[in-house]
């Protein structure tokens, strides 16, 4: 009896201090934080972004880290405050840079794809398919049903709030994920891997876009597939049986398949591979149905992408090259690897030593799961999931882009195999030193490149002249990136608009060519030229953007 009331007394001032602790953590964080916000200022340098936070708000994120970490390794319950915690960390990450005034990666590529494919479903009521985006309209007809649900007239807010939005739709289907393959029991561990997912996930992916939809789709199937998992401890067979699995499989590749055509058949690789690992359990038919699906579409629907690129895949299919290899640190579209300014070098560096600290904690992971023997059905099933990817990876699907997309399909694998550090006291703290680490590593990563993904008020007047130019003309509009400066005079290419045409220039082009071409002088020397050109005149300037009209070439 006396031993009984010992071990629940320790046991309450065990959970009491752990949830005091981590709460007093918690609130000092959010008091730094706060104070944090209110003196940001955009300032875009070096490093890219991360110059506009001072000090105190990675501080207040390293505190936020520790907090959550003593109620990762806790017996108990701490669900709800764990959520709070990732909220805020996805928060920070996702949403602090933009509400300072900053632009997301690749935000003007994503207007201009918004706006070729959104707009005409808005205007028209329907999808046309000379505006199929490479054949997989999905994203767009529910972008274009989500505006008209909300009374939206602008894509600029959609636009703004997917990256943090998408975060939290990962959430639940992530969770899931990581329950069924980890096991019930030791709940807090989940949130330590979202934790994880959240850090790790630095890339220029999570736009609205068929991207970040397809890795949505991919963690619901993830859940899925791994559920009958979830009962089973060590070795033995997994039921996959159930029809129900079998529906939300083949609905959901469906949904996959009409969103990001390649993103399907990375999956289609995945559950071939699970398939592998399970055959004893699961049917053939949860591989079969989907790829009759993926087939009948690509026969039908995507002809046309697949004819103009297949060429280009089979050229690049299983070149795994330097070039190719440094794409993934090089940044938006368009970037060449590690190449450029001193600054793009920096931060490609970075994001090298960054994804080598995930990469890291992946790998240490395996090794003790291995190593103890921890849960070997579920390590068999998540290693043949990761080989999906990195099949996916080796084949060239992605084009120049096959790194970050990889990697980003690969999150999940990360955050489970991460998760195997908590179960040793020496590797949690490692676990957590190299999170602690990867906060600013990761603002560099994500917003180094800011010097080319920032859209300034000049820079977005000046194209929306431009689109009002085009409405009433039908002359071409030639870009920078079709002439060339040599020896001092302007050499046209090839595709360069023959005739009467114009021409826009800008600063960002400025920082576009130093920042990736380390050529700080080249649009400057462009723009002198026009300016005393014979041949040009300007028909529209502000203080960072220029419109020209060539009359008679």
């Amino acid at each position: 009896m006396v031993a009984t009331a010992q071990s629940t007394y320790n046991s309450m001032v065990s959970l009491w201090s752990a949830r005091r602790i981590s709460i007093l953590l918690t609130i000092v964080a959010l008091v730094l934080w706060s104070y944090s916000i209110t003196q940001t200022k955009l300032n875009i340098d070096f490093y890219g972004l991360i110059h506009s936070f001072p000090v105190t708000f990675f501080l207040a994120l390293g505190i936020l880290t520790i907090a959550s970490a003593i109620l990762w390794v806790s017996k108990d319950n701490h669900e709800k405050l764990l959520f709070f915690q990732v909220s805020l960390l996805i928060v920070s990450l996702w949403l602090v840079p933009l509400l300072i005034g900053g632009s997301q990666p690749v935000a003007f590529h994503v207007q201009q794809k918004f706006t070729e494919n959104v707009s005409p479903i808005i205007q028209r009521g329907y999808l046309s398919g000379g505006i199929w985006y490479h054949s997989w309209p999905a994203m767009w007809i529910e972008g274009a049903a989500l505006l008209d649900v909300l009374g939206l007239h602008s894509s600029e807010v959609m636009i703004f709030l997917t990256p943090c939005l998408v975060q939290f739709l990962f959430l639940l289907p992530l969770y899931v994920f990581l329950r069924n393959t980890f096991g019930k029991g030791r709940n807090n561990y989940y949130w330590a891997g979202i934790w994880l997912f959240e850090l790790a996930n630095w890339l220029e992916q999570n736009y609205f876009g068929p991207q970040a939809m397809a890795l949505l789709l991919i963690l619901m199937l993830l859940a899925i597939l791994s559920r009958p998992l979830a009962s089973n401890d060590r070795v033995g067979t997994v039921n996959y049986t159930t029809g129900g699995d079998s529906i939300g499989i083949v609905l959901i590749f469906a949904c996959l398949t009409v969103t990001h055509v390649l993103s399907s058949l990375v999956a289609l690789i995945m559950i071939a591979l699970v398939y592998i690992v399970n055959r004893k359990s699961m049917r053939l038919n949860l591989f079969i149905l989907p790829a009759v699906f993926i087939v009948a579409w690509m026969v039908y629907q995507t002809t046309a992408f697949f004819e103009s690129n297949i060429q280009t895949y089979m050229e690049r299919a299983f070149r795994l090259d330097l070039t190719l290899w440094s794409d993934i640190f090089g940044g938006t579209s368009g970037s060449r690897g590690i190449a450029g300014s001193e600054s793009h070098q920096v931060v490609s560096t970075i994001r090298i030593v960054t994804s080598a600290i995930f990469a890291s904690i992946t790998l240490i992971g395996m090794i003790l799961s291995r190593w103890f023997k921890e849960k070997t059905l579920s390590d068999n099933t998540v290693m043949a999931i990761g080989t999906g990817v990195l099949l996916g990876l080796i084949s060239g699907l992605y084009g120049m882009e096959m790194l970050q997309r990889s990697w980003f399909f690969f999150l999940p694998v990360v955050a489970y195999f991460g998760m195997k550090l908590l179960n040793h006291k020496v590797t949690t703290f490692a676990f957590c030193l190299l999170l602690l680490v990867s906060l600013p590593f990761h603002f560099i990563s994500h917003y180094g490149n800011e010097a080319i993904d920032y859209f300034s008020r000049g820079y977005e007047a000046g194209l929306n002249y431009v689109s009002e130019v085009k409405q009433s003309s039908d002359y071409p509009f030639a870009i920078v990136n079709q002439i060339n400066w040599e020896e001092g005079q302007l050499v046209f290419a090839k595709s360069f608009p023959q005739g009467k045409h114009y021409l826009a220039i800008s600063r960002f082009y400025d920082s576009y060519y130093t920042f990736l071409y380390n050529r700080p002088d080249y649009v400057d020397s462009i723009w002198d030229w026009l300016y005393n050109s014979n041949s040009y005149d300007y028909i529209y300037a502000n203080p960072e953007f220029d419109l020209y009209i060539n009359q008679a070439r």
